[in-house]
């Protein structure tokens, strides 16, 4: 008995000893692995074969040692590849799933714009003998065959037209299409729209409109192509687009008419090429026939009139801005060394040489922003020499002799002159057979001469005054001129000033603003004569130098009048003047720009400091720096930073 339970435990512990050291399948650390074909356990030393999953591609060699399974070799299972799984015409696939095309991956297709999926199955997975199915196919979307109705020719494919095809419609019998010219087959297998019918070609008159007077004929609405309409517009209007104001208009074969049959307001366009300063504000909203606006000029060039006014051909005068400049002037006994013009641009100089026996010998003249020329000069005889009666030099007039009295000289003038003497003739002595003086004409709008009135201090009697130009006079101690700023117009001053006596300033009302010592735009307050004391009511205003002014002819007591600068000119003073008991308060005055050009600097051998620009216009308050052009320096006198003082510069000067 003792033999046999020492045989047993003896057995049992030889089990123990040998099953710890044995490998289990269950312990295998790689995955993907076929188990199911391994047994439950292998003993310590054993060499296992492993297989991959159904789907999956690798083969393992493991061992077993003292319970732990070792690779010994071989590669680890990993999903088997299926390849490309193939494109489609006309359609794409995407990838659902995963990232690479390895056993279980699906993939889907679709078809591209126009086109429609023809398989029952758009989709193919890896299997394990590669893609299921077959690649899906995508059909092109097809319209249904065209149907015309009488009269309407299609060409294209019409009876079996696929996706973007396009048909076209065209009638016959001189008829029109009363739809599109074409139609396209859309993706969804449609077409774009209806097929369009044919009717006969005419064009229609829609109800009668504003501005439309009559037509002619009277009556017909409807008009077959290449018949007329006459369209006659009421007054104030005419015809869009042919701007008459009555016309015939023609049916075109496409049942359109070749302009519109419609009459609107007779207006102008803003005259964006007139050099007009900002022309789309001041000509903007009502431009009807008949209104009239005011306006101003750009820099370099002023008002052909005060307003401008709509008519029919447009806006008048024409052209609305004039562009500044001199005249030509009349020096006699002279001849111009550069090329001679009708008129000169601003800042533009004329060089002239007086004729033997005259002096200077030779002198320059410019035109200045004023429209006057400076440093005009004439040429004299030197001294000792004598003019003869009957031979020297006299251009736009003619000499008259008389016989019976040989001690004076007649002349008078051709047309559209007048001698600088007052009458349509003039006179000079002749002593011993020489004139004391030579004759002149000048034109016949220009005047000679500041007028001359009761206390009002002498001032440039000879000087003469082109058309339009401003003065001002001057009076005595205890006078004050009325009004300040006169004009030459067509050879006479208006308004004719007069010098009234002053009256010792009220402390209770504004003080007289005026500046009578310099020549400026200042409106000064003064009675109004004409005016009763009793209403307060003023006349008009004495005009502000350069200034866009509408001025009437009376304001009541209180009412305000306005004024505006023109481009580059800096307003100045108070925005409007105010009439007060018939006296006008506040001043206002528009300073001037300053103009720098070559014919400025090039003397000068200077420079703009900032650019190349060879004109400059800056506004009174600006500063503006020069330098010397190359090879010269400053001479020191003048600094190269000014400053624009009212259209007054001083330029410095390189040596």
């Amino acid at each position: 008995m003792q033999v046999v339970v020492k045989s047993l435990i003896f057995a049992c512990l030889v089990c123990y000893i040998t099953s710890e050291n044995d490998c289990q399948r269950n312990d295998i650390p790689f995955t993907k692995i076929l188990k199911s074909a391994l047994k439950t356990s292998y003993s310590s030393g054993s060499i296992v074969r492993v297989n991959c999953e159904t789907g999956h591609v690798g083969l393992l060699k493991l061992s077993c040692q003292n319970g732990t399974w070792t690779k010994e070799g071989g590669r680890e299972c990993k999903k088997k590849p299926c390849g490309h799984p193939g494109d489609t015409p006309n359609g794409d696939f995407e990838l659902v799933g995963d990232t690479e095309f390895v056993f279980g991956a699906r993939v889907e297709y679709t078809c591209r714009t126009g086109y429609i999926m023809a398989s029952r199955v758009n989709t193919r997975i890896c299997r394990t003998q590669g893609w299921d199915n077959t690649i899906p196919i995508c059909e092109v979307v097809r319209c249904p065959p065209i149907e015309t109705p009488e009269f309407v020719i299609a060409s294209g494919n019409t009876e079996d037209a696929s996706y973007d095809d396009v048909i076209n419609f065209e009638c016959s019998n001189n008829l029109m299409l009363t739809g599109p010219k074409d139609i396209h087959c859309k993706e969804d297998g449609t077409w774009s729209a209806p097929v369009p019918k044919c009717k006969e070609i005419h064009c229609s008159l829609g109800p009668a409109t504003i501005g439309i007077e009559r037509t002619n004929p009277e009556g017909k609405n409807l008009f077959k192509a290449e018949e007329s309409v006459e369209v006659i517009c009421a007054k104030n209007y005419w015809l869009s687009v042919v701007k008459k104001t009555s016309g015939w208009i023609k049916c075109k074969d496409d049942g359109h008419w070749e302009s519109p049959p419609a009459c609107e307001d007779i207006g102008c366009e803003i005259p964006y090429d007139q050099h007009v300063y900002w022309p789309e504000y001041t000509f903007s909203a009502d431009r009807r026939l008949g209104v009239t606006k005011s306006y101003s000029c750009q820099s370099g060039y002023k008002r052909a009139a005060k307003m401008a006014e709509c008519t029919m051909d447009g806006w008048i005068p024409n052209p609305l801005c004039i562009e500044k400049g001199c005249l030509a002037p009349t020096i006699e006994n002279t001849k111009p060394l550069t090329n001679p013009k009708h008129k000169y641009k601003l800042y533009e100089s004329v060089q002239y040489q007086c004729l033997p026996g005259y002096e200077p010998e030779r002198f320059s003249i410019t035109c200045n922003w004023n429209e006057q020329w400076d440093n005009m000069k004439s040429c004299t005889a030197k001294q000792g020499t004598l003019l003869p009666c009957n031979s020297f030099r006299f251009t736009h007039g003619f000499m008259h002799y008389l016989e019976s009295d040989p001690q004076w000289v007649s002349y008078s003038c051709d047309q559209g002159y007048k001698p600088i003497e007052e009458g349509w003739w003039g006179q000079k002595s002749c002593r011993q057979g020489f004139v004391d003086s030579k004759p002149q004409c000048i034109r016949s709008d220009s005047c000679v001469g500041l007028p001359k009135i009761p206390h009002a201090k002498p001032s440039q009697t000879d000087k003469v005054f082109e058309n339009g130009a401003w003065g001002n006079l001057n009076c005595d101690c205890g006078f004050r001129i009325n009004p300040y700023h006169i004009q030459c117009v067509e050879g006479q001053w208006k308004p004719l000033p007069q010098c009234e006596t002053s009256t010792p300033s009220n402390p209770d009302r504004e003080e007289d603003v005026s500046q009578p010592d310099r020549e400026s735009s200042t409106v000064r307050a003064t009675d109004t004569p004409e005016e009763s004391p009793r209403t307060g009511a003023c006349g008009s205003p004495s005009p502000i130098k350069d200034a866009v002014q509408e001025f009437k002819d009376k304001y009541e007591d209180g009412e305000k009048a306005t004024y505006e600068c023109p481009a580059y000119y800096v307003k100045d003073g108070d925005p409007h003047l105010t009439c007060r008991q018939g006296r006008w308060r506040g001043k206002g005055e528009c300073l001037e720009p300053c103009t720098v050009d070559v014919h400025d600097m090039d003397p000068r051998n200077i420079q703009l400091q900032i650019g190349d620009r060879r004109k400059m216009y800056s506004r009174h308050g600006d500063h503006i720096t020069f330098k010397c052009q190359k090879r010269y320096k400053h001479d020191g006198l003048v600094p190269l930073r000014q400053i624009c003082q009212n259209g007054q510069m001083n330029l410095p000067r390189c040596v």
